[in-house]
């Protein structure tokens, strides 16, 4: 630099840098006294440098101080992770798959509609064995193979069993066809639970796993039947018209004769050590061996076992995948079918079925033309024949019906700028504030401790005056001093206005005090991700107010829930093993079959056959169940989730249990009807006592072909051996069961007396009977009566056994802790129980919470709205907005106070003088209005917001006074513009409004839903409730099912005068079938009964699944259309039951004992051995019971001795009694006349009513019985459904609707005050700094162009301590250009 002369610019260098640095920061002064502040008479007078060195130590305090705080706030929030919860809107497919594969552990799509029917998305495409649509299963071809005499070419013969066989598999594939596609018909209308949108392949994997179930659980269900079937035949020992499992032979001189039955048998080429294997019986085991044709064996009379042998005939030609049993299912079962794959297998069969060579078919059409896999039937029967299920999904149908309108996701920021941005200026504006008033403060105490002497005494007198110089500082106090007005009455004004201000400020905070300190509010507080303990302690302490949304809603059972049911002992004894079966089948007597060792062998069998059923049956109930969902949108504490598995639990054992005993009855009822004919397990050739002798005579050759018939038989007395109870008409015929020893006597007859009467067996009808009917405690340890068996046992085995081996029977244990059965309960209440001793359910509560996985607790409890750190967050927050406003409002408020009252002292100046002047209100409106103008003028121009410190401490506070008006209009215009645009666009802008009713009442949300429809919500706090909380259904059977017609006490008033051997009748008269009839009719009402409240107990436990509550004609529809599904599908399971046993038993021609369907005769030969063949019953319309089973003639009643008949109208005989009555009406149970022609014929003294015809029925008089079981006997089901009771279920916590609000006055207001503070806080920082920098652009441009240089020379005068004439120079420069400046400055605004 050069004195006078020009001023040269120094070089900048790193050290004139430091030295402009250091000079910038010790100069920095933010305490600057306003323009308005002058010092008063009574302030207390400090020198000027000791003010500057303050006001700059208060800088530097306050400036270290908010850097501090800032940067520690700022470290906090930048330190601090934050987890953020995004919300997408929108959402597409695309979206959808890009936010799952990023954000797959916290992705959650909420669907709008939470349940859709798999039909909606999903199509399914079944292709079923070729056979089963084949020339094959058709009608015409199963009569091409039918042969009147096909009981005569043996057991192995295809003859035999070829058009029984393709019978058995047309019903076979009808009927899984049938299943399957009714169970495709279910699949697709069940409801596809979906409460959050799925990835496509986890949607694939659920259907795939859902269709994969609903398969196998149709097809246990079916091959369970079939099982049982099997079971019950083989252990009932049901005898086959085909003479396939026994043959009876008559043995006689013309005169008396003989009858016995031969079971089948094959010689064993490899037999044990034992003896035992010698020969293996129908009796024992199901026999296999290749079907083909073969050469009837040469008669001799030593070998008559020959003709039934399964091993001993030579065979023509054999059928390639065909086979013989010992009843046509038991020999289709292994069969591979490979013949129907080859043209040639086909063609031999024409020269033994004549009737094909009569067919005019091209049978290289015929063939099936699939690829031959040698696969038996009884492995296409696992999988009902279907070759091929398809399934196609339409991914994107699901996305449209799930509606997800969002999705939401979690991540965590472990740095997030933004987060501490707004942190810091949420709190800049209080901690400038308080460091203000802070700093200089601490600044003058420090300088009076500094200053003050240390030899002073503190005493009274000392803080006296302190006190009065503190109460005269604050009544002198002048917060709104005026430089430019300072006479005596406006510094009154002004130190009132003071005053005011401070006990508004002070009455301010300490209302803002009081209120936030006292106040109480209810606080919810959230845990995330708690941890299974903490959630137990919160239970503990906020119960009534702890809510934990699942992330989880719907959560299989398998994750929570291990069944593992512990059989009653008896399943896994020794009772049932398969040595001991064998070798209770292997010992017999011959003479007495009622005997306990003749049964034994094969009720043991049927034992073990009932726990391998059970057992299967309940892995199939349970797989079903634990793959079914547990679905809470809460977590459930522990109480309410063992109180609500229990009952699920139950409901599923007691439906379980149901449908085990649902097939245990209907085939126990179909035996009981048709009264099957049973051969006897033991000895090989048995004395036969259920066939009578009736001899034809042959007019034509003079011989006498032999005809058997059935004399009806049933238990017998132990000691007579005589019957003493006819099954056929008494369904609970039972006695006594005993060990017997047999003598032979000098003339070869037999001497038998009871060696040992077995406790707990008990002799039934037929062996399930038997069993069902007897206990199992003669094998406990605490009875005498198993080491007695065992001793029988071992005496028989001897005596029949070559080479016996050592056997031992191991006594059950009864434990009354461990056992819930004694040792005298019936079989059959243990068979009803599944054969189950304890379930053992483990319920894991600790699993179904780690999967139900709550993100968040949250709980709410009343407390101080703010605690001391938040009450002095809230005042230090509000203070700045207090000062402000009180600093604008207080002195106007105190202006106008005084204008008023001088006013009011003008108007009683005006009155005590009594001067009349007329008053124009017009001129003076005019003149008030221009005055105010004038002032709001004046007030605008003067009108200055900014301190001398927002322009720095160089500059003289004449220039920072115009800066500071000029930045105030700046900021004021650019205020305004803010305010309006936004004020605009809050105005213009829709909102989209939402009001919130927290816990409605029902009948307010009947208000609401009328008021605003659709767009009314609730959500429900429970989305899952079981039907029966709000739904009863009970179902109204035919008045036949609750008439006196189907009571045992009329039937046996009916029947009691009767012969009791119903043989005595002709086969054609209707006594011999009434009490089947009667029987039938009551069985099929209560199996109907059962099965129908099976299905109701089915669905009113199934859920009902909503997330929000359903309006009520939604709900009506919905639960509607399921109960008339479940209606339709009610009679599935019962019709298919019967169609199944019907089929097989019809497949296997069984014989019926009232000699019905087949008639045996022995043709006439000279030998002494005649061989019965079996002929089948023709009926009405030349109908076979061969061909068909349900061929029927009208049922009559025929006078004894006489040709007279009575015609019952509606009643049928045909086959069997079962299916007689299947075709029979109830019409002749409506006419009084024929009951009492009925009552009259049976002579008996009953007086009933018939049915009422008035009563209402959607069944008309002449509906056979088989449409009436495919109706489940259903007249009407009488539905309740209580909507207020789902409300209740439901319990929505709150409703809510939204609607759009164009303008909102409240909205725009709260919107414009929001933005207001930060547009405020940007502008006062901007526009000083926009003054400033358009006044320094003045002056540069200024210096360019002006080339007079009128401060070149300048006087140095001496510089003072702190620099003050650098300062004084400074404002002489820029407050000389300050008019310019402001032309300057207008110029741009404008």
């Amino acid at each position: 630099m050069r004195l006078g002369g020009a001023v040269t610019a120094a070089t900048p260098t790193p050290r004139n840098l430091f030295h402009w640095f250091h000079d910038q920061i010790y100069n920095y002064n933010l305490f600057i006294p306003e323009d308005d502040t002058y010092i008063d008479n009574d302030d207390e007078l400090i020198d000027p440098p000791t003010i500057l060195k303050h006001q700059k130590y208060a800088t530097w305090l306050y400036v270290l101080l908010l850097v501090v705080s800032l940067y520690i706030l700022f470290f906090i929030a930048m330190v601090k992770p934050q987890s953020r919860t995004i919300v997408v809107s929108k959402i597409t497919p695309s979206i959808f798959k890009e936010l799952y594969l990023q954000h797959a552990e916290t992705l959650s799509c909420p669907c709008s509609i939470i349940t859709m029917s798999y039909k909606s998305f999903i199509s399914n495409a079944i292709t079923f064995h070729p056979v089963c649509s084949s020339f094959f299963v058709s009608q015409q071809w199963i009569k091409a193979l039918y042969l009147t005499d096909a009981s005569t070419y043996g057991a192995s013969d295809f003859r035999t069993t070829a058009s029984s066989q393709f019978q058995l598999l047309a019903s076979l594939c009808s009927i899984s066809q049938d299943a399957t596609l009714q169970n495709q018909i279910d699949l697709d209308n069940n409801e596809f639970v979906s409460i959050y949108l799925l990835s496509e392949d986890k949607i694939r994997s659920e259907v795939d796993a859902t269709i994969k179930l609903s398969r196998n659980s149709i097809s246990t269900q079916i091959n369970s039947f079939l099982s049982y079937i099997k079971i019950t035949t083989r252990a009932n020992y049901l005898i086959s018209a085909l003479n396939t499992n026994a043959v009876v032979g008559v043995v006689g001189d013309g005169v008396n004769y003989v009858i016995n039955r031969f079971q089948t048998f094959a010689d064993n080429e490899t037999a044990d050590a034992s003896g035992m294997n010698t020969i293996t019986t129908c009796g024992s085991t199901n026999l296999i061996k290749s079907a083909g044709f073969y050469t009837l064996p040469n008669n001799k009379p030593d070998i008559p076992k020959y003709f039934f042998t399964l091993i001993d005939y030579n065979a023509i030609v054999t059928i390639d995948g065909f086979f013989a049993g010992c009843t046509p299912f038991e020999g289709l079962l292994p069969s591979t079918l490979n013949c129907l794959y080859d043209i040639k297998c086909l063609m031999l069969l024409f020269d033994y079925f004549p009737i094909l060579n009569q067919m005019h078919s091209n049978w290289t059409d015929s063939v099936l033309s699939s690829k031959q896999e040698n696969i038996s039937l009884n492995n296409y029967l696992l999988d009902l024949f279907i070759e091929e299920w398809s399934t196609e999904m339409n991914y994107s149908i699901y996305f449209d019906r799930c509606a997800c309108s969002f999705c939401t996701y979690t991540t965590t920021d472990q740095t997030n700028v933004l987060y501490a941005m707004a942190l810091l200026i949420s709190l800049y504006g209080g901690l400038i504030i308080v460091f203000r008033l802070i700093a200089p403060f601490l600044i003058n105490i420090a300088w009076k401790l500094k200053h003050c002497s240390k030899n002073i005494t503190v005493n009274s007198e000392y803080n006296a005056t302190h006190i009065r110089k503190f109460a005269q500082k604050t009544k002198q106090l002048n917060l709104f001093k005026d430089h430019g007005d300072r006479t005596e009455a406006v510094i009154m004004q002004q130190k009132i206005i003071t005053r005011v201000y401070l006990i508004l400020l002070t009455g301010s905070l300490l209302v803002l005090l009081l209120f936030t300190s006292l106040s109480t509010q209810t606080t919810s507080i959230t845990i995330s991700n708690p941890s299974l303990i903490v959630y137990k302690d919160l239970q503990m302490l906020y119960s009534n107010t702890l809510n934990c949304p699942c992330s989880t809603m719907a959560i299989p059972y398998r994750t929570f829930i291990k069944l593992s049911p512990i059989f009653h002992q008896v399943c896994s004894s020794d009772i049932i093993s398969e040595s001991l079966i064998a070798i209770m089948t292997s010992i017999s007597t011959q003479v007495i079959s009622i005997d306990w060792l003749n049964q034994a062998g094969s009720q043991f069998q049927l034992l073990s056959d009932l726990c391998q059923m059970a057992n299967k049956t309940i892995d199939n109930a349970i797989n079903n169940f634990i793959i079914q969902f547990f679905v809470t949108s809460n977590v459930l504490n522990e109480n309410e989730f063992d109180t609500q598995l229990n009952v699920t639990l139950n409901q599923f054992i007691q439906s379980t249990n149901i449908y085990f005993s649902l097939v245990v009855n209907t085939i126990r009822l179909l035996m009981q009807v048709d009264q099957p004919y049973m051969g006897v397990k033991g000895s090989v050739q048995m004395i036969d006592t259920n066939l009578i002798i009736d001899t034809i005579i042959n007019e034509t050759n003079g011989q006498q072909p032999i005809k058997l018939k059935f004399s009806l038989t049933g238990t017998r007395d132990i000691n007579t051996t005589s019957v003493n109870c006819i099954c056929a008409t008494n369904s609970h015929c039972q006695s006594p069961i005993a060990i017997y020893n047999v003598d032979m006597k000098s003339d070869e007859s037999y001497n038998f007396n009871i060696a040992y009467v077995v406790p707990g067996f008990i002799q039934g009808c037929f062996a399930i009977d038997s069993l069902l009917l007897s206990t199992l405690e003669c094998f406990y340890s605490n009875s005498d009566c198993l080491s007695i068996i065992k001793s029988h046992i071992k005496s028989a085995y001897i005596q029949t056994t070559v080479y016996p081996s050592s056997f031992d029977i191991r006594p059950l244990i009864y434990n009354p802790k461990l056992n819930r059965f004694t040792p005298n309960t019936s079989i059959e209440m243990i068979v009803k129980d599944m054969m189950i001793e304890k379930w053992n359910t483990s319920i894991s509560y600790k699993s179904y919470y780690e999967f139900c996985a709550p993100n968040y607790c949250t709980y709410s409890f009343t407390i101080r709205a703010k605690n001391t750190i938040g009450v002095m967050i809230t005042l230090l927050s509000m203070i700045g907005g207090l000062t402000v406003s009180l600093r604008l409002i207080t002195p106007q408020l105190v202006k106008f106070v005084f204008r008023l009252f001088k006013l009011k002292i003008k108007r009683q100046h005006q009155s005590n003088t009594h001067s009349s002047v007329h008053v124009n209100w017009f001129h003076q409106l005019r003149t008030m209005i221009q005055q105010l103008a004038r002032f709001l003028y004046i007030t605008a121009i003067n009108l200055n917001i900014f301190p001398l410190r927002s322009f720095g401490s160089r500059i003289d506070r004449i220039s920072a006074k115009h800066l500071g008006q000029w930045a105030t209009r700046l900021y004021i215009i650019l205020l305004i513009i803010g305010v309006g645009i936004l004020t605009v666009y809050s105005v213009i802008q829709p909102e989209t409004m939402m009001k919130t009713f927290n816990k409605p009442s029902f009948s307010l949300y009947n208000d609401l839903q009328r008021n605003y429809g659709n767009n009314l919500e609730c959500p429900c706090s429970l989305i899952a409730s079981t039907y029966d909380n709000y739904v009863t259904i009970q179902s109204r059977l035919h008045q036949i099912c609750s008439s006196t017609f189907i009571s045992n006490e009329w039937r046996n008033n009916l029947t009691m005068n009767l012969i009791s051997n119903l043989s005595i009748y002709d086969l054609k008269d209707y006594r011999r079938f009434l009490s089947a009839h009667l029987q039938y009719l009551t069985g099929l009402c209560e199996l109907v009964n059962k099965s129908v409240n099976t299905s109701i107990h089915q669905l009113l436990s199934s859920l009902f699944i909503t997330t929000k509550l359903q309006t009520e004609i939604v709900f009506h529809t919905r639960i509607n259309s399921l109960i008339e599904q479940s209606k339709s599908n009610a009679p599935k399971i019962f019709s298919r039951l019967f169609d199944l046993v019907r089929s097989i038993n019809h497949g296997n021609r069984i014989v019926s004992t009232y000699g019905t369907n087949f008639d045996y005769i022995a043709p006439f030969n000279e030998i002494d051995d005649y061989f019965a063949y079996t002929y089948d019953m023709i009926y009405d319309n030349n109908c076979s019971c061969t061909l068909y089973q349900n061929c029927t003639s009208q049922a009559n009643f025929i006078k004894i001795n006489s040709s007279e008949m009575f015609l019952i109208k509606g009643l049928k005989i045909g086959c069997t009694p079962s299916e007689s009555f299947h075709a029979s009406t109830l019409e002749c149970f409506y006419d009084s006349l024929c009951i009492n022609s009925i009552e009259q014929y049976m002579n008996s003294i009953n007086s009933s009513s018939s049915l009422s015809t008035s009563t209402i029925s959607r069944f008309s008089i002449n509906t056979t019985i088989n449409e009436l079981i495919d109706k489940l006997f259903i007249e009407e089901w009488i539905i309740s459904i209580n909507y207020s009771l789902y409300f209740q279920k439901c319990l929505p916590l709150f409703c809510s609707y939204t609607y759009i609000q164009q303008f909102n006055l409240l909205y725009a207001i709260a919107f414009v005050l929001g933005i207001q503070s930060g547009l405020t806080i940007i502008l006062k920082w901007i526009c000083p700094q926009i003054v400033r920098i358009l006044a320094k652009i003045y002056h540069y441009r200024k210096r360019r162009v002006n080339t007079v240089q009128p401060f070149r020379t300048i006087e140095i005068t001496t510089i003072e301590p702190m620099n003050t004439i650098i300062h004084n120079r400074t404002f002489h420069l820029e407050s000389t250009s300050t008019n310019v400046i402001s032309q300057y400055v207008f110029f741009i605004l404008i």
